[in-house]
């Protein structure tokens, strides 16, 4: 399965002054709305319950994903693999 993952970028205070890093951030969906709706939360627990995270079987279909939202919203989502839950 292939999901889509930013990692953690350095944070920083209004002086400068480095909080450390953030936490990587993946793709969710809401169930109840559909796939249509694009949440992006914490990776591997969202914040919020409900949100179940966009998984592909093909790496080309999570690819046209990450290139969708690092488009629109200016980030440097990529293609991660995780394993199937048995």
């Amino acid at each position: 399965m292939y999901i889509c993952v930013e990692k953690a970028k350095e944070v920083f205070n209004v002086n400068g002054e480095s909080l450390g890093k953030g936490s990587d951030s993946a793709l969710y969906y809401l169930k109840d709305l559909g796939r249509r709706r694009i949440y992006r939360q914490t990776y591997p627990t969202p914040q919020y319950k409900g949100l179940k995270l966009f998984t592909y079987k093909r790496k080309e279909n999570a690819q046209k994903l990450c290139d969708y939202t690092n488009s629109i919203f200016n980030s440097k989502y990529e293609v991660f693999e995780i394993k199937e839950k048995e």
